[in-house]
């Protein structure tokens, strides 16, 4: 539908996306319901009014008479290759295109508490209103937290119930994430761990930490399977999507997923469908550049633990970890069906679906 421009002009694109739209429409008295679908809240602070609209219809009516600030919401997995989208999506070469109106809405900074090293769900959410927010520089979207799906709803939620703008606006969120082969997570996470320590020790227990102290990998994910860690991530990326592994997969799934799963094994078409869905936020062009300049392998394990079975071991976690299987099956599944439907070139999606047989062909080797 055509909407009104101004402050607050569509992504017209966004609508077509194919992904699941929540949509709230806010005004200086508070929350007023949308007619039909989407979503309301009556009393600002509903909970429960978040949950039903983003798990409830698929359709959203907007009113065309009304401006609207579509944003996009990151969830960052950890050890997803997530910082690499990252730097892409504040990159120079992106940046040149999309100018200053992708932002970080500024309004919503002040709803969020920011932790001592600066990571924030603000700092998830990109968006344009006409260039009144923060200019989405890498360094500032490097402050994206590792947040869940429903805790970034929650935020971006609650940041619009706090904005009361004399004029009445409709906001609407769509979200996407990355993710990667659960076992080469583990063993990225476990290599930044060993060079991070003690940063990130809290996420382990002490007989964890022990073993990345002394390079124990085998040992650490026995461990970890016997016992799980502090992390939200660690074992399971699914649980930034839900911690129930059936819920995840619907979430990532169907004709209109309320996420978008990408692969970190398909970095470039990742990032190249991404432009397709956001191009208002997301430069094609700016991407294509970005891939020729040269860089390390986002996708590549740098230490390969010669002192283990390492094919032993990936087939223990698909039995150990098998929930998070389930759901990265279903996220490559769904995956395929966003390749063939994109316009990526023929080389970049063969060379993906390449990969993806190669982390198939591990597992069952």
């Amino acid at each position: 539908p055509t909407v009104a421009s101004g402050e607050g002009v569509a992504l017209d694109s966004d609508v077509g996306s194919g992904l699941h739209v929540i949509e709230f429409r806010a005004g200086g008295a508070g929350w007023k319901p949308v007619p039909g679908d989407g979503g309301h809240m009556s009393a600002v602070g509903d909970q429960d009014a978040i949950a039903d609209a983003f798990f409830g219809e698929d359709r959203v009516r907007f009113t065309p008479s009304v401006p609207r600030t579509d944003m996009v919401g990151f969830i960052r997995v950890m050890k997803s290759a997530s910082s690499g989208l990252l730097n892409f999506a504040g990159s120079a070469e992106n940046g040149a295109v999309r100018t200053s109106d992708v932002i970080l809405n500024q309004e919503f900074k002040n709803q969020e508490s920011i932790d001592e090293h600066g990571s924030s769900r603000y700092a998830c959410l990109l968006g344009e209103n006409g260039g009144s927010g923060e200019a989405a520089t890498a360094e500032k979207l490097r402050d994206c937290t590792h947040a869940t799906y429903m805790g970034t709803v929650n935020f971006w939620a609650h940041s619009v119930a706090a904005v009361r703008n004399p004029t009445e606006r409709q906001y609407t969120l769509q979200t996407f994430t990355l993710l990667r082969e659960p076992f080469d997570r583990l063993v990225s996470y476990f290599n930044y761990a060993r060079e991070i320590y003690p940063w990130w020790n809290e996420s382990s227990t002490e007989a964890q930490n022990r073993m990345i102290e002394a390079g124990d990998f085998g040992g650490w994910l026995r461990n970890l399977k016997k016992h799980g860690s502090y992390g939200i991530g660690i074992p399971y990326q699914k649980n930034y999507i839900a911690f129930d592994a059936d819920r995840a997969i619907s979430i990532i799934t169907g004709d209109r997923p309320r996420v978008l799963a990408l692969l970190t094994e398909c970095f470039e078409a990742s990032v190249l469908i991404l432009t397709e869905r956001f191009p208002r936020l997301f430069s094609r062009d700016a991407a294509v550049e970005y891939f020729e300049r040269p860089r390390s392998n986002v996708y590549h394990n740098k230490t390969q633990f010669e002192a283990f079975d390492m094919v032993a071991l990936r087939k223990k976690a698909m039995r150990w970890f098998k929930p998070d299987y389930r759901v990265y099956a279903a996220a490559v599944g769904r995956f395929r069906g966003h390749l063939s439907a994109s316009g990526v070139d023929p080389r970049t999606a063969a060379e993906c679906l390449l990969r993806l047989e190669s982390a198939t062909r591990q597992g069952d080797g």
